[in-house]
């Protein structure tokens, strides 16, 4: 199994699988692979605004690495990031960790936590514009980037997927049916 692949300004394509971290030229050339960072369950990498690229592995830790794969930091805490974690990125380079064990997490720029708050079932998140977090649990949460409650909206999705966030910032979320929420 691989994540959903991220890729750089450059165009050199990141991805975690079991057998590690990937980064693969645009013609398809293997550049690098980190075989200790990969996990069936982990979310995709997420690059920084200065090319920063980070990896959440499920059960293992958070981790910075330069384009050329060598390390920025290492966050090795498996409580950091649980199964089915997702990962967002702002534009200040705060790393925002959602998973199936109930927390959110935001993790500085140097890969200290900045603070983990209790949101009772978070499902995968994904960050809009303004810093507000967006969580789908079967039901769609927003929080602050401090992690502060904003609002719930009870839909009783049946799923877990990430939301989307559209041109015109409507938010999408879905599980058995799709919705649309205005911003």
């Amino acid at each position: 199994w691989w994540s959903a692949p991220a890729v750089g300004r450059d165009g050199v394509v990141y991805a975690l699988g079991a057998g590690g971290l990937h980064a693969r030229a645009p013609d398809g050339r293997v550049l690098w692979s980190r075989g200790d960072l990969g996990s069936a369950s982990s979310p995709p990498p997420v690059i920084s605004a200065e090319g920063t690229i980070l990896a959440a592995v499920a059960g293992v830790g958070l981790f910075a690495l330069r384009a050329d794969g060598t390390s920025r930091w290492e966050r090795r805490d498996p409580a950091l990031v649980a199964r089915h974690a997702s990962l967002a990125l702002d534009d200040v380079g705060v790393a925002y960790l959602g998973g199936d064990d109930g927390l959110l997490r935001a993790v500085r720029p140097d890969g200290s936590v900045a603070w983990g708050v209790d949101v009772q079932g978070l499902g995968p998140t994904v960050l809009a514009g303004d810093g507000t977090v967006y969580a789908n649990d079967g039901n769609v949460r927003a929080y602050t980037a401090a992690g502060a409650a904003l609002w719930k909206v009870q839909m009783h999705l049946g799923g877990t997927s990430s939301p989307a966030i559209g041109r015109d910032g409507t938010l999408y979320a879905s599980g058995v049916s799709l919705f649309a929420l205005s911003p």
